[in-house]
Protein backbone atom coordinates (compact mmCIF):
# COMPACT_ATOMS: atom_id res chain seq x y z
CA UNK A 1 0.00 0.00 0.00
CA UNK A 2 1.32 3.67 -0.58
CA UNK A 3 -0.12 6.99 0.53
CA UNK A 4 -1.01 9.57 -1.56
CA UNK A 5 1.65 11.31 -2.25
CA UNK A 6 3.88 7.90 -3.07
CA UNK A 7 6.57 8.59 -5.71
CA UNK A 8 7.07 5.08 -7.05
CA UNK A 9 10.00 5.93 -9.49
CA UNK A 10 11.89 8.27 -6.52
CA UNK A 11 11.88 4.41 -4.48
CA UNK A 12 11.73 1.44 -6.85
CA UNK A 13 10.63 1.51 -10.57
CA UNK A 14 9.78 -2.28 -10.64
CA UNK A 15 7.91 -2.30 -7.67
CA UNK A 16 4.23 -3.02 -7.90
CA UNK A 17 2.11 -1.36 -5.59
CA UNK A 18 -1.58 -2.18 -4.64
CA UNK A 19 -3.83 -1.79 -1.74
CA UNK A 20 -5.05 -4.74 0.13
CA UNK A 21 -8.76 -4.19 -1.49
CA UNK A 22 -7.16 -4.50 -4.88
CA UNK A 23 -5.37 -7.79 -3.83
CA UNK A 24 -8.74 -8.78 -2.00
CA UNK A 25 -10.27 -8.24 -5.38
CA UNK A 26 -8.04 -10.17 -7.75
CA UNK A 27 -8.73 -12.99 -5.17
CA UNK A 28 -12.56 -13.41 -5.90
CA UNK A 29 -13.23 -16.81 -7.12
CA UNK A 30 -10.28 -18.34 -4.61
CA UNK A 31 -10.94 -19.18 -1.24
CA UNK A 32 -8.44 -17.78 0.65
CA UNK A 33 -6.58 -20.29 3.36
CA UNK A 34 -4.17 -17.34 5.01
CA UNK A 35 -4.06 -13.70 4.17
CA UNK A 36 -1.24 -11.98 5.95
CA UNK A 37 0.28 -8.68 6.01
CA UNK A 38 3.94 -7.37 6.79
CA UNK A 39 4.64 -4.31 7.70
CA UNK A 40 8.44 -2.90 7.72
CA UNK A 41 9.84 0.55 8.37
CA UNK A 42 12.86 1.80 7.26
CA UNK A 43 14.55 4.30 5.28
CA UNK A 44 14.30 4.80 1.68
CA UNK A 45 17.39 4.65 -0.86
CA UNK A 46 17.90 8.60 -0.22
CA UNK A 47 17.27 8.11 3.59
CA UNK A 48 14.03 9.62 3.80
CA UNK A 49 11.71 7.55 6.48
CA UNK A 50 9.48 4.94 4.34
CA UNK A 51 6.94 2.08 5.36
CA UNK A 52 6.51 -1.28 3.21
CA UNK A 53 3.97 -3.41 3.05
CA UNK A 54 4.23 -6.84 1.74
CA UNK A 55 1.22 -9.64 1.65
CA UNK A 56 1.27 -13.24 1.81
CA UNK A 57 -1.49 -15.22 0.48
CA UNK A 58 -2.69 -18.78 0.36
CA UNK A 59 -5.31 -19.53 -1.56
CA UNK A 60 -7.33 -21.90 -3.84
CA UNK A 61 -9.31 -21.56 -6.99
CA UNK A 62 -13.07 -22.01 -6.07
CA UNK A 63 -14.79 -25.21 -7.87
CA UNK A 64 -17.21 -24.87 -10.44
CA UNK A 65 -19.15 -27.63 -9.91
CA UNK A 66 -20.08 -29.50 -7.25
CA UNK A 67 -18.50 -32.94 -8.56
CA UNK A 68 -14.94 -31.65 -8.87
CA UNK A 69 -14.44 -30.86 -5.22
CA UNK A 70 -15.30 -34.96 -4.73
CA UNK A 71 -12.00 -35.39 -7.06
CA UNK A 72 -10.22 -32.60 -5.52
CA UNK A 73 -6.72 -33.79 -4.75
CA UNK A 74 -6.03 -30.92 -2.52
CA UNK A 75 -9.18 -31.15 -0.85
CA UNK A 76 -8.86 -32.13 2.84
CA UNK A 77 -10.90 -35.15 3.69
Amino acid sequence: MAGAEYKREAFWSETFVVSEAQVRNWLDGFDIISFTEHRSEGKSVDGVPHQWHVFSVVARKKSMMKSEEKTDPYRPK
